[in-house]
């Protein structure tokens, strides 16, 4: 599983008699890639299962009660006066 990418540039010098001292972008992305094997169908392969399998309580593909991996994209701009 990738978490999270995140992503930032800082523009230099950007002080113009405009006001800005600085200037950055930034990207993030959180839960970019769930990787599963192809048994498994679930929507959140870490989230609570039901069966048994070696004491674990575990049925690949089916979840009960657990909320999916939300992916979260977030752009932003940080501006210094």
């Amino acid at each position: 599983n990738v978490r999270s990418i995140n992503l930032g540039y800082t523009f230099p010098d950007f002080s113009e008699g405009n006001g800005i001292k600085s200037l950055r972008l930034y990207a993030s992305v959180n839960n970019a890639l769930v990787i599963k094997n192809k048994g498994n169908h679930a929507y959140n392969p870490e989230g609570t299962t039901r069966g048994e399998v070696s004491g674990i309580s575990s049925t690949p593909g089916v979840n009960l009660g657990s909320e999916p991996l939300n992916r979260t994209f977030v752009l932003g701009l940080n501006i210094g006066f």
